[in-house]
């Protein structure tokens, strides 16, 4: 199996630099992975961009279309990158991530590899929700999470789209949940480094939290446009699960 990281970045190469060295410097076996970088064709770095997916061979880099985030918001960004991705796993990460325990790929691939099915959602420490007293006793929302292409082939696509801009892994969560599908490694790390955290807020984190407001945090949101989306791919994905 190969596991393919989604990364979509803005004008923030030092930050997606350093993510990449942090999976290269942690993977049990750089043949397992492929980092798959998603960017604007606006974008004023894309040459570096560029450079970088040039010089790296785990590195793909796909260019999105003029108005792609404007007409089809993050979901479109994701589903596009899942689309072209060539790997069995595939995981929603982002640049503000830092890789911190090695082997992790091994990890994440024998986990997959010994189950029955292919339908789980995997998730690790993000060492925000995942960590310290407070968190350390639940299970925690993917932030970070490894499902397999299969998902994708049953569904129909990668993230839901009825919201572009949020809840993509509120839903996984609460699908995966559902169905008991959730497996969470507390001691595999992968540190977030989210503004709300102590991070950077930046004009790509700005860009996606304007088009969040008045809808955070809005649960009647969620169940209103949500779970009819949800009940149908719970059927089809227990249907699976019986096989």
């Amino acid at each position: 199996m190969k596991i393919s990281l989604l990364c979509p970045s803005r004008e923030r190469l030092n930050k997606f630099i350093t993510f990449t060295s942090s999976v290269f410097a942690t993977v049990d076996d750089i043949n397992n992975i492929e980092i798959v970088l998603g960017v604007d064709d606006d974008d004023p770095k894309i040459d570096s961009y560029k450079r970088i997916a040039n010089n790296l061979n785990f590195v793909d880099l796909i260019v999105f279309k003029s108005g792609l985030f404007k007409e089809e918001g993050l979901s479109g960004l994701w589903n596009e990158m899942a689309d072209r991705c060539a790997g069995d796993i595939i995981a929603m990460v982002g640049d503000d991530m830092i890789f911190k325990t090695n082997n992790w790929d091994k990890k994440i691939i024998e986990t997959f590899q010994q189950q029955k099915d292919n339908i789980h959602l995997i998730h690790c420490n993000d060492g925000m929700r995942g960590s310290g007293n407070k968190y350390a006793a639940v299970d925690p929302l993917p932030v970070n999470s490894f499902i397999h292409r299969d998902y994708i082939d049953a569904v129909g696509r990668y993230v839901q789209t009825e919201e572009p801009n949020i809840f993509q892994d509120t839903y996984l969560d609460t699908l995966f949940r559902t169905l008991d599908r959730k497996i969470y490694y507390h001691d595999i790390i992968i540190k977030h480094l989210h503004f709300s955290e102590g991070g950077t807020k930046d004009s790509t984190s700005e860009r996606l939290e304007e088009t969040r407001v008045g809808i955070w945090d809005n649960n009647d949101l969620f169940k209103r446009k949500l779970t009819p989306v949800l009940q149908r791919e719970l059927t089809i994905l227990r249907d699976i699960i019986k096989k």
